[in-house]
């Protein structure tokens, strides 16, 4: 909900920024004009957004998962199929199953969901919030072994986590270097 509409002086003229009421937590905040008038419905952070939306549409979002949704999500094969349809299809990498009765189905009509995402599910035994990320360990995108997947609470984990193997990787990598040096230096002064 807006509560007010305050005018800041930048050095190319006016900006509006209202100042809104979260619909879940009633915490007052403000967006600029732009992002304040897109929305019919406003939240603080998207926890609230998430709570509000779970409430109110009664989306399965962590909600245990029964024994037929189950049995489903291990036969990830259903629907209509072309002749050369397999139920699978590949996305930057990552293997996308046919599954439109999915609550967080995306894609093309949301009809897919990623096959990571539901093998995680399966071991779990619960749908994930749209927030939650599952990392692949050995960093194959299409490696959806249950041993090979880790789930993370959200983004920002996952990318901390990314960055530290990547300069983890880069010490290893100058180390290597540094030995090939010292391992030639040793052979040609040795023979």
């Amino acid at each position: 909900m807006i509560k007010e509409i305050v005018y800041s002086k930048l050095r190319r003229g006016m900006t509006s920024y209202y100042v809104l009421i979260c619909d879940k937590c009633n915490k007052e905040f403000t967006r600029k004009h732009s992002k304040a008038t897109r929305y019919k419905h406003h939240f603080c952070c998207r926890e609230c957004r998430y709570k509000w939306y779970v409430g109110k549409n009664n989306v399965n979002y962590g909600k245990p998962i029964l024994e037929k949704a189950r049995k489903a999500i291990i036969k990830a094969n259903t629907g209509r199929r072309a002749w050369n349809f397999k139920g699978r299809k590949l996305c930057r990498g990552y293997i996308l199953i046919y599954k439109p009765e999915h609550p967080n189905a995306t894609g093309k009509n949301h009809k897919y969901i990623l096959e990571h995402r539901l093998v995680m599910e399966k071991v779990i035994g619960r749908y994930l919030y749209p927030y939650e990320v599952v990392h692949h360990i050995n960093g194959i995108k299409d490696d959806n072994r249950p041993e090979n997947l880790e789930l993370l609470p959200n983004n920002s984990v996952h990318n901390k986590q990314v960055q530290e193997v990547y300069l983890e990787n880069t010490k290893l990598k100058k180390e290597i270097e540094e030995l090939k040096i010292k391992l030639e230096y040793y052979e040609n002064n040795h023979k």
